[in-house]
């Protein structure tokens, strides 16, 4: 059946953003809301549900504003250890430096996506320079890697 209705704008407004919230049409909403009305008060276990999406969209903000705070400090360390080092000669060792420095830039100003691919790039540089092996580079990027003594002979 249908039915004009006149709403106020402010009104019109909230049930618009509920029903794209809920993914259901601004008519679906209302059809819900005033049925909803006819049943009694809203269930314990609705309410339940409701609040446990707020506690786990609670943590995950918190967890992210954590990470945000741990990869800053790193960056701020990175670069106080990379200010303390002595100047060196080595071409390599001064392209690892700028490559330390380029990727705690890029933590401290949240391009999170470069700053990855420094650290790849130092860790290739760093392996193939003998700063540290393979499963030293493995750990720290927390990819499993086979060690040559590790490896079983194929039959």
């Amino acid at each position: 059946m249908k039915t004009a209705l006149r709403l106020p704008r402010d009104l019109h407004s909230r049930l618009m953003e509920a029903a794209i919230e809920r993914g259901h049409s601004l008519n679906a909403e209302m059809v819900r809301r005033l049925d909803g009305s006819f049943s009694g008060p809203v269930q314990k276990s609705e309410i339940d549900r409701l609040l446990q999406r707020l506690d786990e969209r609670d943590d995950k903000a918190a967890k992210l504003e954590s990470q945000n705070r741990l990869l800053s400090l790193s960056a701020i360390l990175m670069r106080f250890l990379i200010q303390r080092l002595p100047p060196s000669d080595d071409q390599i060792a001064d392209r690892m430096m700028t490559l330390a420095k380029d990727y705690s830039d890029c933590l401290v100003h949240g391009r999170t996506q470069t700053a990855l691919y420094k650290a790849v790039e130092l860790m290739e540089m760093g392996v193939r320079a003998g700063v540290f092996s393979e499963m030293e580079a493995a750990s720290a990027s927390q990819e499993p890697v086979e060690h040559q003594s590790t490896k079983q002979p194929r039959a």
